[in-house]
């Protein structure tokens, strides 16, 4: 069985669903420590004058008392004089209404984002959700704060991430490609875990309002310009 761990980002980028549709089980890391200037609480969407951030308002931890991603709460602030929820969903429309598959896609992403939520991690499983049934991703997923909530794993680092494939019986780790900057491939190969890393190549296509393409922007940006067909351009 192949296993893939990663957090439960906002709004995650394409690359993050194609890790996610090649592994049969997807652990969602929610109780990993909340990073202000990760992808967390923020992603990017393409614009005419280039990206742009939409950043979720929470309540931030300071440096000496981390908090798991789980229990970051959302705060209710006004950017640019409007609350955020309407702020994001009218940059969004203002950007990709005119592209080829918003009216299919748009009106329930703004539903979600627009729909009360008071922790982070709720919001961002809401708009995963989402874009996994639009990308038509069936796999398995779990939590690893429930892997972990009786005890079995106080690990950290590479140690949990073994610890956690143990736990659900993983014979393969897909890791993204930065992992190989930090990951302790030893300790997989004491476990008998065949460790992979994704080769994810961004593909080009045609962003409405833009000339130049943007990479890596919000996989919203991808579901706007070419739709659901993820592994098709």
């Amino acid at each position: 069985m192949k296993v893939a761990i990663h957090q439960p980002n906002f709004l995650p980028y394409l690359g993050y669903f194609d890790k996610m549709s090649k592994t049969d089980l997807w652990v969602y890391y929610d109780d990993a420590q909340f990073v202000s200037r990760d992808y967390h609480h923020r992603n990017r969407i393409a614009t005419t004058n280039g990206p742009l951030w939409l950043t979720m308002p929470v309540c931030k931890p300071d440096h000496e008392s981390p908090i798991p991603i789980k229990d970051i709460k959302i705060i209710d602030r006004r950017i640019k004089g409007q609350p955020w929820q309407g702020y994001f969903i009218q940059q969004i429309e203002r950007n990709y209404r005119r592209s080829k598959f918003f009216n299919h896609y748009f009106p329930k992403l703004a539903e979600i984002i627009g729909s009360p939520h008071l922790m982070l991690s709720a919001l961002n499983m809401d708009l995963i959700n989402f874009l996994r049934e639009c990308f038509g991703i069936r796999n398995e997923v779990l939590f690893s704060s429930s892997l972990s909530e009786d005890g079995r794993i106080t690990s950290r680092s590479t140690e949990k991430i073994v610890d956690l494939c143990n736990l659900v019986g993983a014979d393969t780790y897909l890791s993204g490609s930065g992992g190989r900057g930090y990951m302790d491939e030893e300790l997989f190969k004491v476990a008998g875990i065949n460790l992979e890393y994704q080769e994810f190549h961004h593909p080009n296509y045609r962003q409405v309002n833009r000339e130049s393409f943007l990479k890596n922007m919000s996989a919203i940006d991808f579901l706007f310009n070419c739709g659901g067909d993820l592994h098709g351009n």
